[in-house]
């Protein structure tokens, strides 16, 4: 079996108690069956904390405290679970976040989630096209025709993306004419209003939005611009599979279009109010969009909806 991966991937370490945007705050975190048991069955000084703050609903969780917090990230935003017990005593959800694996006959597409603000550093900081890495991982590999096609498919639209004789706007044009696609036509403003009607986690991103519906901002921001082929290509190498299962390839490659005009449009906005943009202020862009888009299924069905035929 092939596994895929990003090539930053084997470089990726959590920041802990460095990380501004904690993983451990703001989520509800399921508990598998196994680690259930562990935690059920603890002799140690989290036993008591194990009886209080895990619900034992069909669905085991961690029973959020004050702020939103895990109830077992302390005041150092470090986890106790991995001091008193060490990092193969967590949950799976815990143990695997923020990395995601796709899975599919003849392949696995393992990636880090860019709601991971070191995520985002770590696609940013290589000014080379992304490039994905190819190793055997053990199980059975299986031909499946109707999925080579879909990832050579891919392989064409990455080609034609990274492409740098030519600007990004060219590119993303030329990547839905190659499908006969286009946007819906709307006004940045009307994006905002249209984003505004999903799923919201973080009031930051609702202020956001709010100041996006309001001004007239177009995107024109081109510093850098290898930073948003990586994020279109990167977005693509986590999204575009799914059409494997859904034979949907057009609205992965309008959604993957309208969330690279949605980044730009929240740098421009910035750069109006604050002048040039830093690396890391679009990284941060870009992991806000992630959070509150790639993490919420009814966020991305809504948003397939909209762009679909």
């Amino acid at each position: 079996m092939k596994l895929i991966t990003p090539e930053f991937y084997d470089r990726f370490r959590c920041t802990a108690s460095r990380c501004r945007h904690n993983c451990c705050i703001g989520w509800e975190i399921d508990i598998d069956p196994d680690t259930f048991e562990l935690y059920r069955n603890a002799k140690n000084s989290l036993s008591d904390r194990f009886c209080n703050c895990i619900s034992s609903e069909v669905q085991p969780h961690f029973i959020l405290g004050e702020n939103e917090r895990c109830p077992f990230l302390n005041k150092d935003n470090l986890c106790d679970i991995i001091l008193e017990m060490g990092e193969d005593s967590l949950c799976q959800i815990c143990s695997d976040h923020p990395r995601f694996r796709n899975l599919y006959s003849s392949r696995v597409e393992a990636g880090v989630g860019l709601c991971c603000e070191e995520a985002c550093r770590l696609l940013l900081e290589n000014e080379a096209p992304l490039s994905l890495h190819e190793s055997v991982i053990d199980g059975e590999e299986t031909d499946d025709e109707y999925e080579e096609q879909i990832f050579s498919l891919r392989d064409r639209v990455f080609s034609l993306l990274q492409d740098r004789s030519r600007t990004l706007c060219e590119r993303t044009d030329d990547m839905l004419s190659m499908f006969g696609a286009q946007l819906p036509d709307r006004s940045i403003g009307q994006w905002a209003e249209v984003y505004l009607s999903l799923e919201q986690l973080d009031p930051e991103w609702t202020a956001l939005l709010g100041e996006l519906k309001d001004a007239a901002v177009e995107n024109t921001i081109a510093e850098r611009e290898y930073e948003y082929e990586q994020f279109i290509v990167y977005w693509l190498f986590r999204h575009f599979g799914e059409a494997v299962y859904d034979g949907d390839v057009i609205s992965k490659i309008r959604l993957a279009a309208l969330s690279l005009r949605m980044i730009r449009a929240l740098d421009a906005l910035y750069a109006a109010k604050h002048g040039p943009i830093t690396k890391e202020q679009r990284a941060e862009h870009m992991r806000m969009y992630s959070a509150e888009i790639e993490y919420s299924q009814e966020n991305l069905d809504t948003l397939y909806d909209i762009l679909c035929d």
